[in-house]
């Protein structure tokens, strides 16, 4: 934890209990959570005259009713009016503000070009399924990168979310979300769109969605995809406000039928707080249930968990050790599936590849970017490119039950972990991410049922008026070959089966096939079945 020098001695002075917890605060802003439904200004109006070093700052989430208030410099008594404000009639809770870390750990590695990470979460054999961007209706895809990130790299063009219905710069609200000239995302702390450029939330959104396929640099989990940037500076108040954005364009997504606002997916949160629970400090609660918030319209949370290679049931972490059903928890594996990050056989989910993933870097650059800080956004990108499978159902069931379909997705992501020596005992799923695996669990849930490979029906056999039906059942999805031959060995029809999600049955016309006895094969080379079909012609 890297606690400013200056605030050393005063936090000692004043005893404070998130010093005592490993957490940076700021000393001169107070949050205050009213009570629900005080109006702010009345209590504003009605309490602030008693505090005049004190003025207010903004609103952090009319949702949670938060508020931050901000003393003028040099103002004395800080703690004082903060045990007053405390016991306020409206007021439920208040406390400094604070500032938690970048999960972040320096590469120490030369820089290589060869992608370790994405063939160790199979996404090569996902991306033969999906390489992301779009839903099956194409609609865009969204993921969130609570940090900012360059914009401008040349290997995420065309990759990050623009609000199409805002007009920039023109300081309005054109689309009366709240927010003005959110063109290219928000700037919570700057309260406008122009993103915080740094390396490592850079590094960050190029794991999630540097461009694929487009012959520079580096790909990420989604080769096409839409990075929502939201900056802030890592306060509290100002992730919960950057959350509290994202909350706020997918309820509207939502309850416009996608005319407005954006079909967001994931949150990725490579920051977090060592060596403490939610207990630990008044805020921290608030800061669980905004992912339950997020959950609510739909919304999956990826959450780093510390780089100290410690047991955080004993000592604790956040957000890691936040309850919610919507949060999926990340802990750092290397190349060769050594953990290096925090595990919990309570609280971490997966790992992820981190160490020495090789990504994106400011000004266009390229470079090496590790820990937790890495592992998490892998995963974060693995729910946008689940989204993308090419199965109506998924879409449908998203757009109608978003918060059912969100811990589906977060379901298959743990039912799918390749299981790793490293990680027994370690995590919940006891295992690495692999993207195909999820692929082909969400597959069988909107797909067709899996089972032996058999031909289960063939109607009406012989066929009437020109056509067969055949309905066929494949042990998993790997390409299969349907060949019909005559009685002489000659093919009279192929195909290769079958397509994703697809349905698993064939319309076959027979209307100029000869009368006689046909075979019919599905197969691979490691394994055939067979049936046949009787065609009787009345061309003949």
């Amino acid at each position: 934890m890297k606690t400013l020098s200056c605030f050393f001695s005063f936090l000692m002075f004043l005893n404070i209990g998130f010093a005592q917890h490993g957490v940076e605060i700021i000393p001169d802003q107070i949050i205050i959570q009213l009570e629900k439904g005080t109006d702010h200004q009345l209590f504003i109006n009605k309490h602030l005259p008693h505090y005049p070093s004190l003025s207010f700052k903004n609103i952090i989430s009319k949702k949670l009713d938060l508020y931050i208030f901000e003393y003028n410099q040099n103002a004395p008594n800080h703690e004082n009016d903060l045990e007053k404000i405390k016991k306020l009639p409206a007021v439920k809770i208040a406390d400094f503000n604070f500032r938690v870390n970048q999960r972040a750990t320096t590469p120490d590695d030369t820089m290589y070009d060869d992608q370790w990470d994405m063939e160790r979460i199979d996404a090569p054999e996902a991306w033969d399924i999906t390489t992301g961007g779009q839903t099956v209706d194409n609609e865009d895809i969204v993921i969130a990168v609570i940090e900012g990130g360059d914009i401008d790299h040349e290997d995420v063009q065309g990759n990050i979310w623009i609000n199409e219905n805002e007009i920039p710069d023109d300081g309005m609200d054109n689309d009366d979300n709240g927010y003005k000239d959110d063109y290219n995302g928000w700037n919570v702390n700057e309260e406008n769109d122009d993103p915080i450029r740094d390396s490592h939330s850079t590094s960050v959104m190029g794991i999630m969605g540097a461009k694929g396929n487009n012959n520079m640099g580096v790909t990420g989990v989604n080769w096409n995809t839409k990075l929502m940037i939201v900056s802030n500076n890592l306060q509290f108040d100002q992730i919960i406000a950057s959350y509290d954005y994202v909350f706020t364009q997918r309820k509207l997504y939502n309850e416009t039928n996608g005319s407005k606002g954006a079909f967001v997916v994931a949150t990725n949160s490579s920051f977090g707080v060592d060596n403490v629970f939610p207990e630990d400090n008044s805020f921290f609660p608030t800061w669980c249930a905004m992912y339950d918030s997020l959950g609510s319209v739909g919304v999956l949370s990826a959450g780093a968990t510390t780089n100290s290679k410690h047991n955080i049931d004993d000592t604790g972490d956040m957000p890691a050790t936040c309850s919610s059903d919507y949060l999926i928890t990340v802990t750092n594996t290397d190349i060769n599936d050594d953990l290096l990050g925090g595990f919990s056989s309570t609280y971490i989910d997966l790992s992820a590849p981190g160490k020495n993933s090789f990504t994106l870097k400011p000004n266009n650059g390229y470079g090496n970017f590790g820990g937790t800080s890495a592992a998490t956004p892998h995963v974060a990108g693995a729910i946008g490119l689940l989204y993308s499978m090419p199965c109506e159902g998924l879409i449908d069931q998203a757009k109608s039950q978003p918060a059912e379909t969100a811990l589906l997705i977060k379901e298959v992501i743990l039912e799918g972990v390749d299981k790793i020596e490293s990680l027994d005992g370690k995590a919940l799923s006891e295992g690495r991410l692999n993207i195909f695996n999820s692929l082909e669990l969400l597959q069988n849930e909107f797909g067709t049922t899996k089972g032996s490979l058999q031909i289960s029906k063939i109607y009406p056999n012989p066929p009437t008026n020109g056509y067969v039906n055949i309905e066929y059942q494949t042990p998993e999805f790997t390409e299969y070959q349907v060949r019909i031959f005559n009685a002489m060995g000659q093919l009279f029809y192929t195909e290769t089966i079958p397509e994703f999600c697809a349905s698993k049955a064939l319309n076959i016309t027979t209307k100029n096939w000869p009368s006689g006895i046909y075979v019919i094969s599905v197969g691979n080379s490691s394994d055939v079945t067979t049936a046949k079909i009787s065609v009787v012609s009345h061309n003949q």
